[in-house]
């Protein structure tokens, strides 16, 4: 199980975390450890950022309720118009 890095992992603005495997950083020492974290945060590789937040969530659950209730009243709209064309004379 990765263990976080005390030292240089915070680069960026955005203060991530990067957790490196215990192995890897005793290979790298604290130096290669340091320098990893620091190209990982300037590359972009911290997908961790992009991730959805609760409130993405619950914007986009409201949105779908609305895109319902809207599906909805257009089928209940084309329904009374194909009733009232085929079935009304």
């Amino acid at each position: 199980m990765p263990s976080a890095i005390a030292a240089g992992q915070l680069y960026n603005k955005l203060m991530s975390v990067i957790a490196i495997p215990k192995a890897l950083s005793d290979k790298l020492g604290d130096e290669g450890t340091d320098a990893l974290a620091k190209v990982i945060n300037e590359a972009g590789l911290d997908t961790r950022r992009e991730l959805a937040t609760k409130e993405d969530i619950a914007k986009l659950d409201g949105e779908i309720k609305l895109l319902r209730w809207m599906l909805g009243l257009i089928l209940a709209c084309v329904i009374s118009l194909v009733r009232k064309a085929f079935f009304m004379h």
